[in-house]
Order: structure tokens, then C-alpha cells, then sequence
């Protein structure tokens, strides 16, 4: 129904949370700036990983690193406690992203069936104390944190396989961001304008499959378009977008202006159809144009084809 994150959270940060909490003990304590030293501060990184990882199961955690830096043996001890207290900075952004999927979704988390927790970050307890805190529910573990991941791979790699037989396992995922799609006209006088964006005129849905969605766009002459999939559209899916066009065009396709990125990177690829032949009758004929957004969330332009109607009078 949703997704939500942090981009720039995670274990690892925990990890350097660490590594600058013993980084300023050893200056006092060993008279050393680990900060200068690029090996030294990869090795005491480690081990803070090492620290964090103990703590998940036990009150306090040790740590002992052996000629960090200048010929020195360090060791420092941290407790669950002081941990838990360093992180809570921490802990207030990972509750900001599952209040988001919550509020994305359109439900309260009392609605919730279940939760479950993958990840090995997921292990340390701070963290599913602020999911119970938020959601009001134990979470579940009906897989290993740190397998997950890579079981869900193997199922899919066998469900691939031509030599393996398993049972139909269906995978119905949405995209966490809108597309846009804009068209110009390529000829000598729109070449200089500006780009308009209209909304859609009309939208026909076809269930094709339980895991392919087709809609059938049909556009007036002069509008282009926007958000040609909406943010947690169900994927796989592909839209037909027929338009009546004469001259050459160019089809550009973004994220839209919602999407949690930097400008560059909303832009996803230009699509140009080069050459549009002319009709008999001379009309404007129709170009269809095919657009996808498969399992992976990956747009793509399918195909471009031009269609024109005879009228054929009977002899």
C-alpha cells in the first residue's frame, strides 16, 4: 500500500555513532586522533560494528583493538544503556519514515495484521521498541533478519529456472515515485518553446492479468501529458498512450516533482520518434505510443507505432 524510508539511515550508522564516541575517548585517554589515521579509523570502525552487534544480545560490550594507531593497544567498554542513549537521534528518524507509510497508506497502525521485521539492523532491540512504540504490536520473525533478502532471491531465481518446478508465487510491488511523461513537437517552429503539461482526457483500465495492468490513453490534439504513473501505482503495468500527431516528436519521462530527489536525478530518459509518415487523407494520423513500468519499477518506452482509419465505401 505504501513505501517509506530514510535514504541516508541505517546500520552503518549506528556503527559510526560508535566510532565517534570512542574516537574522542582515546584523545583524552590515549592522547590519539584516530581521525588522522584512514587505517587506524577503518580498524576502530570494525570493531565498533563488533560492539554494536554484541549489545543486540547482551548489557554491555568490549572492545579491544591492538596497535591502532602509534603503537598503542586501545580497549574501551560500552554499555546497552549508553548505546541506546548515543542512538536516540537516530531512533527519531527511523520512526519518522513508518508514521509516513502509515499516513501514505491511509490506515492506523490498530489495522496492522502483522509486522515484520528483516534486515540486520532489525536485531538491535532499540529498534523494535520504537516500532512497538509507534504501531502498538510485537513484531514477528517468520524469517531470519539477515536471510530474507537472499531466500526471496533464490525463490525467484528458482521460479526463472527451467530446471526447477515450484509452486506460483505472485509478487505485486508499487512505485515509490510518480512518473511523468511530456511530449514536443520536433518541427522548426515549436523547436524554441516552451514544454506545457496538460492532464489526461481519458483513462480506460483493462485487466489483462493478476500481474499486468494496460490502460488505453486517448489524447486531443494539443494536450501532453503528466503523471503517466501515479506514486504507488501497482506494478508491473503498461499504458497505451495513443495521440493524433503529424510531425516528429520527442517524449521525456521524469519523476515527478514529489519524488523525494534531487532535480538530476528525476530525469529518467528522452524517447524521440523521429519520422511520422503522412496519412492518405492527409489528416494527422495516430501514433501509440506503449509505456512500462515492470516488476523492478524500471520505466520504459516499449514501442511506437502510427495507425490510420480508411473508410472504405462498399462497390
Amino acid at each position: 500500500l505504501s513505501h517509506a524510508w530514510d535514504r541516508t539511515l541505517g546500520g552503518r550508522n549506528f556503527d559510526r555513532m560508535l566510532l565517534h564516541h570512542f574516537i574522542e575517548e582515546f584523545k583524552g585517554k590515549y592522547k590519539i586522533d584516530v581521525n588522522t589515521n584512514a587505517r587506524a579509523k577503518a580498524r576502530l570502525e570494525l570493531a565498533c560494528e563488533k560492539c554494536k552487534i554484541i549489545l543486540s544480545a547482551n548489557s554491555q560490550a568490549p572492545l579491544n583493538v591492538e596497535s591502532l594507531m602509534e603503537d598503542k593497544d586501545v580497549s574501551g567498554m560500552v554499555t546497552r544503556e549508553e548505546f541506546e542513549k548515543m542512538s536516540r537521534p537516530l531512533l527519531e528518524r527511523f520512526a519518522l519514515p513508518i508514521k509516513k507509510a502509515l499516513a501514505d497508506a491511509g490506515i492506523e497502525a490498530s489495522q496492522l495484521q502483522s509486522i515484520e521485521l528483516v534486515g540486520g539492523g532489525s536485531r538491535m532491540p532499540q529498534i523494535a521498541s520504537v516500532v512497538k512504540e509507534i504501531t502498538g504490536k510485537e513484531h514477528s520473525r517468520t524469517l531470519n533478519a539477515e536471510e530474507a533478502v537472499a531466500k526471496g532471491c533464490a525463490l525467484q531465481c528458482a521460479i526463472l529456472s527451467p530446471l526447477l518446478k515450484v509452486r506460483d508465487f505472485k509478487v505485486e510491488d508499487v512505485t515509490p515515485y510518480p512518473i511523468n511523461l511530456v511530449w514536443t513537437d520536433l518541427t522548426p517552429s515549436t523547436m524554441d518553446t516552451d514544454e506545457y503539461v496538460f492532464s489526461l482526457s481519458l483513462s480506460l483500465s483493462l485487466s489483462l492479468s493478476l500481474s499486468l495492468s494496460l490502460s488505453v490513453i486517448v489524447l486531443a490534439n494539443f494536450f501532453k501529458i503528466t503523471e503517466i504513473f501515479a506514486k504507488h501505482s501497482v506494478i508491473p503495468a503498461s499504458k497505451v498512450i495513443t495521440f493524433p500527431r503529424g510531425n516528429p516528436v520527442e517524449i521525456k519521462a521524469s519523476y515527478g516533482p514529489a519524488a523525494d530527489l534531487q532535480a538530476p536525478l528525476r530525469h529518467i530518459g528522452t524517447y524521440t520518434i523521429p519520422t511520422v509518415p503522412a496519412t492518405k487523407s492527409g489528416e494527422p494520423g495516430k501514433i501509440r505510443v506503449k509505456v512500462r513500468a515492470d516488476l523492478n519499477g524500471v520505466f520504459s518506452v516499449e514501442s511506437a507505432e502510427m495507425t490510420e482509419i480508411q473508410v472504405v465505401e462498399p462497390e
